[in-house]
């Protein structure tokens, strides 16, 4: 994930072109790639789902009764209903979804959502939906791996200080 003049590469490998992004942020040497990074060992999904429930019950709750809490989640990631539509509220939902379970794949995602009780399951609706997702992913949750030697561990908190520098970076640019 290079800057190279306006061109930005997200964490899903996707390169996005952003005409008002003229900084730099180069790769610490002592950081993993982003290569390296996918190939580090996952923890179980159960696991990292069963935390992302714990640290965000809102997302629980939408995702096992569906948009009856929809109001709750609005206003829980500050967004005050701006796009307060079945179809706006499964994207939101499922962005916040990616960030936790990013590394697991498109398809382990689109099965996720396709359990949930939001409005649509349909495996294409979840295919377009989850792709958008993607598409908009800036960062993901790096606790999916683990088992890592000390400097294994180090090499992952400078590609986590990296990214996160990225991550604020695209997000002032989206403001």
């Amino acid at each position: 994930m290079n800057y190279n003049n306006a061109t930005t590469q997200q964490c899903n490998g996707k390169a996005e072109h952003h005409s008002s992004v003229t900084a730099v942020i180069p790769r610490p040497k002592i950081a993993f790639t982003d290569e390296e990074v996918a190939r580090l060992p996952l923890r179980p999904m159960k696991q990292v789902v069963r935390f992302m429930y714990q640290r965000r019950p809102i997302l629980e709750k939408i995702l096992k009764t569906g948009d009856a809490v929809a109001d709750e989640f609005w206003k829980a990631y500050g967004h005050n209903g701006v796009n307060y539509t079945p179809t706006g509220l499964d994207l939101a939902v499922t962005s916040k979804v990616v960030f936790w379970l990013y590394r697991y794949g498109k398809n382990a995602i689109v099965e996720f959502m396709m359990k949930s009780k939001l409005n649509h399951s349909t495996a294409d609706y979840w295919q377009i939906t989850v792709q958008k997702a993607l598409d908009g992913a800036i960062e993901y949750f790096p606790a999916t791996v683990y088992n890592l030697k000390k400097e294994e561990k180090g090499k992952l908190d400078a590609w986590i200080a990296w990214k996160k520098q990225i991550a604020n970076q695209e997000r002032s640019v989206g403001k």
